[in-house]
């Protein structure tokens, strides 16, 4: 068994072997993977998804600069979610063809320069163009990273790191606004405060994806921080009991079958209400801030 992230093909780095199920891995070697995945994997990752800069750059005067009237912004927002919701389970294939590795690193890098590429916007048609490429390179990222995790955690310890993961993505709107904060003070006349914004916020992410790039490993076989003994060991407990080893194939029928059962129901429910929520605080929450009549910098440190 290879847990390399990529089951459909096999890549130099990763390292053949044959692993025997004959008896469960050492409790402490064990105890060693997860917390070095948790204190590597973890933070390089959530740490991906804290850039989300766009009701902060609005209450920066952003409506006022570009000239939208009426509900154009709403529009920018929603010209974001079409290729987002559209091209996400195409991207998410890719990720499972291809390999995490490649795939996350390289959305990371796309979408980053799309949202350094706003703060150069003039008008509505110039940063709806950034904004769709954003949404069709950020599509696939949150699957792709689930995914990715299923091939480091079991069954049992995989829902707690999703859980950790989608905190950063409540946690981006703080971290937004606090950046907005300091960078609003930036005074110059060559580009309006927003722009900064968007500069420094698609510049981080387009760094932390070189970093992405670099640090991380295909799968457990690949890992730089495992040492030999780890890497079976990973091996032996994921095959024994992980996601990734139960659902390698694809079934029309089982996929449709989640339309048969209330379950499946359920979590769509639960997950429109979930987005609904954290998508509102992300895109939301500067500008209702700023209708309580603060200035533009005690909104975004409000907004922490």
């Amino acid at each position: 068994m290879y847990l390399s992230g990529n089951p459909a093909s096999t890549f130099e780095e990763t390292e053949k072997q044959e692993i025997e199920l004959s008896s469960a891995p050492d409790p402490a070697i064990v105890k060693r993977i997860k917390l070095k995945a948790d204190f590597i994997l973890l933070p390089l990752l959530t740490l991906a998804y804290l850039f989300n800069s766009v009701s902060n750059a609005h209450t920066a005067g952003l409506e006022e600069d570009l000239g939208l009237v009426g509900n154009q912004f709403n529009q920018i927002l929603t010209f974001y979610q079409i290729p987002f919701i559209v091209l996400g389970p195409a991207v998410t294939l890719l990720t499972k063809w291809l390999g995490a590795r490649w795939t996350i690193p390289g959305m990371l890098l796309v979408f980053g320069c799309a949202s350094l590429a706003s703060g150069f916007s003039k008008n509505f048609r110039d940063i709806v163009i950034c904004r769709v490429f954003v949404g069709a390179f950020e599509s696939g990222f949150l699957a792709s990273v689930i995914y990715y995790l299923s091939i480091w955690y079991t069954r049992a310890e995989l829902a707690t790191r999703i859980g950790i993961f989608y905190a950063a993505l409540v946690s981006s709107s703080a971290f937004g606004g606090l950046l907005a904060y300091a960078v609003f003070h930036i005074k110059s006349g060559a580009y309006p405060s927003w722009a900064y914004l968007f500069f420094l916020e698609g510049g981080l992410t387009v760094v932390w994806s070189f970093v992405l790039f670099a640090l991380l490993p295909f799968g457990v076989n690949s890992a730089w921080f495992l040492n030999e003994e780890e890497k079976v060991a990973a091996c032996v407990r994921l095959q024994q009991d992980s996601v990734s080893t139960l659902e390698e194939g694809f079934s029309w029928r089982e996929a449709l079958g989640e339309f048969r059962t209330v379950h499946g129901y359920i979590r769509v429910l639960l997950g429109f209400t979930s987005g609904v929520i954290t998508t509102s605080n992300a895109n939301f929450l500067a500008i209702i801030v700023k209708r309580l009549q603060f200035s533009v910098i005690k909104t975004n440190l409000v907004c922490i």
